[in-house]
């Protein structure tokens, strides 16, 4: 059975590596690619606020109820890397 803590980490990882490929596509955008790199980030950060609805099956709602602190943490950075892009 996987505790409380445990349950929080596998859900925050994946909305992190949809941040983090988010953050990388940027980058990308400046030297390769621009258009593709691009849209990468903005799928990736769409995907990161999707899966942040604190609703039902969504790692959103696992994180929220777990510790809303990583929830805001990880909703503010995907906001702003939404109105970023």
């Amino acid at each position: 059975m996987l505790s409380k803590r445990d349950n929080l980490n596998i859900s925050a990882s994946g909305i992190t590596v949809n941040l983090i490929l988010a953050i990388a596509g940027l980058a990308f955008s400046y030297f390769f690619l621009p258009a593709f790199f691009i849209n990468f980030s903005i799928i990736n950060t769409w995907l990161a606020l999707f899966n942040l609805i604190p609703f039902g099956p969504f790692d959103g709602a696992k994180i929220f109820k777990a510790d809303k602190r990583v929830w805001v943490v990880l909703f503010v950075t995907s906001l702003f890397l939404f109105f970023y892009v």
